[in-house]
């Protein structure tokens, strides 16, 4: 990458001078994590992140460099390196994010109060929050939301990268597929000095900038409309969840689809539930369930799958919201896989 500064009187570019974070002194903690937090809830990586901690140590053996929430309220991990990428500092964050991916939008919340109490080489610039300051702050970033940390996102930033993390990173967001779970990033840092001192630049490698554009664009488009949503509706999608999460059925929602979900039983493939108009249950036929038989009553038959129409329900009345969670549970009861077939996941 190259940088240059305009020369405004005699019209024309002069190159400034690259160097790196060795000749200059520049360390990691000291350093660079500190202006990178420095940028909290700014648009650096292409979209607001609040910094929660710095230098936090989720084992008793490990540390993770910036933990933080994007505007998307997906947890941030943040892992850099002022030299070299290598595959260890991917392996390193993968060891521990399974950790912070338990994390609850309270306990975040005390991650970022309890700030003011950590020591120098661990404190964030200029977040010295109460809890209650925390919690708007969380709030703020997250527009509101109220699912945290459905999804995460891994970012490794460095000066270079060693093929083999490059590759490891683009695997990880193919296998992964749109970010539903996981979503890996790889940023590189250039540093270029003149007379008036250091210049610091980052370029999104992992995914493609060009494709991440178009995505960022589309998202864009959905958060015009996040504060139209239907608050009762997101309520009970939350409570919705929760129950079925309690009672041992894989659960989670996708970006872009707040009355939605996805469910699965036992070794079967992807449910849909909705309330877009009268609340629904998808059965693909291709996913592993028995469907023969699901024609009966309110379930309706197309080509592809089997839905069930649960009937106008009034969410607002939270006995009726009650109600249908319980229908749904004893409908999945008769919902059988069929053997013998491997399902598909997606």
């Amino acid at each position: 990458m190259r940088l240059f500064r305009i020369e405004r009187k005699s019209r024309r570019l002069s190159d400034m001078a690259e160097t790196d974070a060795y000749a200059e002194g520049v360390l990691e903690t000291k350093d660079l994590e500190n202006w990178i937090a420095s940028r909290s809830h700014q648009e650096l990586f292409r979209r607001p992140i609040l910094w929660i901690c710095k230098q936090d140590r989720p084992t008793d053996s490990d540390r993770s460099d910036l933990l933080g929430i994007d505007n998307e309220a997906r947890l941030v991990l943040l892992e850099l390196k002022r030299g070299t990428v290598g595959i260890d500092a991917l392996t390193q964050a993968l060891r521990y994010l399974p950790d912070y991916s338990r994390k609850r939008r309270v306990e975040l919340v005390q991650m970022l109060a309890q700030n003011v109490n950590r020591p120098a080489a661990s404190k964030l610039p200029d977040a010295d929050f109460s809890s209650d300051d925390a919690a708007q702050k969380i709030d703020d970033v997250t527009q509101g939301a109220t699912e945290i940390n459905e999804s995460q996102v891994l970012q490794l930033l460095g000066a270079d990268f060693e093929p083999e993390t490059l590759s490891g990173c683009d695997y990880l967001n193919r296998a992964c597929g749109e970010g539903r779970v996981l979503r890996v990033e790889c940023w590189q840092y250039h540093l270029f000095k003149d007379e008036g001192g250091l210049f610091l630049s980052v370029t999104q490698l992992i995914p493609q900038p060009d494709l991440q554009q178009e995505i960022q664009e589309k998202r864009d488009d959905r958060r015009a409309g996040k504060f139209k949503r239907n608050p009762v509706k997101m309520e009970f999608m939350r409570r919705f969840k929760e129950t079925l999460r309690n009672a041992g059925y894989e659960c989670w929602g996708k970006q872009g689809r707040s009355y939605s979900c996805f469910l699965r039983i036992g070794k079967g493939g992807d449910l849909e539930f909705g309330i877009y108009g009268n609340p629904y249950l998808t059965v693909r036929k291709d996913a592993g369930y028995k469907t023969f038989n699901l024609n009966k009553g309110n379930w309706r038959e197309e080509e592809d799958c089997c839905w069930y129409d649960f009937g106008e329900v009034d969410l607002s009345e939270e006995r009726q919201g009650t109600g249908l969670i319980r229908r749904l549970l004893k409908l999945l009861g008769t919902i059988k896989v069929s053997t013998g077939k491997k399902s598909p996941r997606r």
